[in-house]
């Protein structure tokens, strides 16, 4: 059995990078089974306007008189959910040598005094709770305690849980607040999209962290998420000192907002107004302080308690309820992206209000006629939804603009803005991630720097992530496409085991389209990884087809980690080609390739290895290619390390990714 990474998120902590091992290191166990027993201790009076906070954490230690305002405590940290021991004090468990839970309860109530506290212990010494044990103490918070915020300082970045999101789901429509650390794993932007669980759901404020100059921290964590769905929300100052040391994290960042949140409880309260986690959420996001970063980077700014108080005052009320709307985001495209003509682009947009409300969607401008989406559309406090661009035009046209207007009865109006050139590409390319599972896999992720080398080339790059768009008819839209770590595992829970036991498979009806695709001169680039995160025998169904195998091999044979970053090979033994002109070294990790009679042969390192009979050397092959004029070409390597982020940034041993990279994609378009 193994235990759920999920790590809290203080910068002490060194971070994997954010590619197929950090899924492997961050493994999810759900347990069914939930206990409820409640310990309500001195005998505490609590005002009726007091705001109960449940701070889910490391446990609280009795520093300072912090346990004079706990009116509920419970540890999680039990074999039941899934730990490999059990716990039963509620008091610090010092993971890594720092009292998280007590230091984020004293951020909460310094900045927002007589809180009552919950004290949700599911962290251990060693760092580590279960997905279990998280779920158990939200159910006991909210259930058992009736909290009206629940303080996430934690987070993993393995994929989404779905008993966790269904459990979010649910204490947010029990009208709970939820906020969470939005992860230490940015590296100053280079990790993509790095926004980690829970603060990547819908339904809570994820919070990036800020220094006191209210300038972005490198490790906080970054949006968008994948579908391009807008992530932080919110930003806050992520350092605190106490006692003479200082900590510095987005888990102490998500303190300051939870602080925000209670202030307008606590005023409502007061003020015998209703509130609701969608209208907290919604005037926090209204009333945050414009910073000099993209709304990617820190949602809608620096949270900013008395602005959102304000707003909440000077808005319409129905039957108490402050009406308050905010939608994100607001001004489009994002800096580093580059739209074209005759490209569709997908836009993820968010709404969240006070209550279920029915707003009317209205397109003006001069990019209106070319956004196809919904002119009328419900939402129950929280709600992403797509639009799509598509501009149908043979010419260039420069100085778009676009406003997105959403009205809804007693709702002030909200907006989202267009400003943008539709030029006219090069050639067009996807980035077909229809088969891989992670969702660190897409342009705004992984193979982001990648994106934006290719857009700054004049080259359209458009991601296919949904499996009906492997169509023959839509696959011909494109000069070229490059698939990425094709038929990927899916990590599953069997009780509190992780195993292995299902793929994202290309179905022989979706290898056919491809091979049509090839057939009719289409040309395509694969990517893959070795054994340990693809499904190898599905994968050579695929690749079979074009005269190529992927080994079941590992090259290197052991990963290591060095502040996160992989290891790598340097490949050196290069082939002459106009792919590999000017190339001396590249990166490596994956698996090696078996090519067919057909194909040839780029790249090679040699392996060392040993059985029965000896020590043994032998060369194998990394990068291979197949053109014999008749069909599309076809360049297909075991490893994407080299288009990663940090191949792309030099972070690895060779300097020489990024002119690979373009000379693949070259080669692929005929671009001389």
């Amino acid at each position: 059995m193994k235990e759920a990474k999920t790590r809290l998120d203080d910068s002490s902590e060194s971070v994997n990078s954010s590619r197929g091992t950090a899924i492997l290191v961050a493994t999810i166990i759900v347990v069914a089974s939930i206990a409820a027993v409640v310990v309500i201790p001195r005998g505490l009076k609590i005002a009726a306007s007091s705001v109960r906070v449940a701070v889910i954490d490391s446990g609280i230690s009795d520093d300072e008189n912090l346990g004079m305002a706990i009116v509920a405590q419970r540890s999680f940290i039990n074999e039941s959910y899934g730990y490999s021991i059990s716990d039963t004090s509620t008091e610090d468990s010092n993971p890594d040598g720092i009292q998280h839970g007590t230091l984020v309860t004293k951020i909460l109530l310094e900045n927002s005094p007589n809180l009552a506290i919950i004290n949700a212990k599911v962290v251990t010494s060693r760092n580590i709770a279960t997905i279990s044990g998280i779920i158990a103490a939200i159910q006991w918070a909210v259930a058992e305690t009736e909290c009206d915020v629940i303080n996430l300082s934690l987070g993993s970045s393995m994929t989404s849980s779905e008993a966790l999101s269904e459990t979010i789901q649910w204490a947010f429509h029990r009208g709970v607040v939820i906020v969470a650390a939005a992860g230490n794993s940015g590296r100053g932007g280079i990790a993509g999209t790095s926004i980690e669980s829970p603060a990547l759901y819908s339904e809570v404020i994820s919070v990036a962290a800020v220094d006191s100059d209210k300038k972005l921290f490198d490790f906080s964590g970054r949006g968008p998420l994948s579908d391009r769905t807008l992530k932080p929300d919110l930003c806050a100052v992520g350092t605190y000192t106490n006692g003479g040391g200082t900590v510095f994290g987005t888990s102490f960042a998500t303190p300051v907002v939870s602080a925000a949140a209670a202030d307008i409880i606590r005023y409502c309260k007061i003020n015998e107004l209703r509130w609701t986690p969608g209208m907290v959420k919604a005037s926090l996001m209204q009333g945050a302080q414009d910073l000099d970063y993209e709304v990617w980077e820190v949602g809608a700014g620096l949270v900013d308690s008395e602005f959102s108080l304000r707003f909440i005052e000077s808005v319409s009320k129905v039957d108490n309820l402050p009406m308050i709307a905010y939608v994100t985001p607001n001004l489009n495209p994002f800096e580093f992206e580059r739209w074209y003509v005759n490209t569709s682009i997908l836009l993820s947009i968010s709404i969240f209000c006070s209550e279920y409300a029915e707003f009317n969607i209205e397109y003006s401008g001069s990019a209106s006629d070319y956004i196809s989406g919904p002119t009328r559309l419900f939402v129950n406090q929280s709600r992403t939804f797509e639009i799509e661009l598509f501009v149908n035009s043979s010419i260039k046209i420069l100085n778009l603009q676009g406003v997105v207007y959403f009205t809804a009865e007693d709702y002030r109006n909200i907006w989202s803005q267009f400003r943008f050139d539709a030029n006219i590409p090069r050639a067009w390319v996807a980035f077909d991630f229809s088969h891989t599972s992670w969702s660190i896999d897409s342009i705004y992720g992984q193979f982001r720097q990648f994106y934006e080398a290719l857009s700054r080339l004049n080259i359209s790059v458009e991601a296919i992530h949904d499996r009906q768009d492997i169509v023959t008819i839509n696959l011909q839209r494109f000069d070229a496409i490059l698939k990425f770590d094709p038929c990927s595992w899916k990590f599953t829970n069997i009780g509190n085991t992780i195993i292995l036991n299902e793929s994202l498979s290309i179905t022989r009806e979706e290898i056919a389209v491809y091979q049509e695709y090839w057939e009719l001169g289409g040309n395509m680039m694969v990517l893959g990884l070795s054994s340990k995160y693809l499904d190898i025998s599905s994968a050579n169904l695929f690749l079979s087809r074009f005269g190529f195998l992927l080994n079941n091999d590992s090259i290197p044979a052991v990963t290591t980690f060095v502040s996160g970053i992989p290891s790598t090979i340097e490949v050196t033994d290069i082939s002459s080609h106009e792919i590999m002109e000017g190339i001396i070294s590249f990166d490596y990790n994956g698996c090696s390739l078996h090519a067919f009679e057909d194909s040839e042969i780029l790249a090679r390192t040699d392996v060392v290895f040993e059985n029965s009979s000896g020590v043994f050397t032998e060369s194998r092959s990394l990068l291979g290619y197949r053109s014999n004029g008749t069909f599309g070409k076809i360049l297909v390597s075991g490893s994407n390390f080299f288009l990663d982020n940090f191949g792309m940034s030099g972070y690895y041993q060779s300097n020489q990714n990024l002119q690979l990279g373009y000379q693949s994609v070259y080669w692929l378009l005929g671009i001389a």
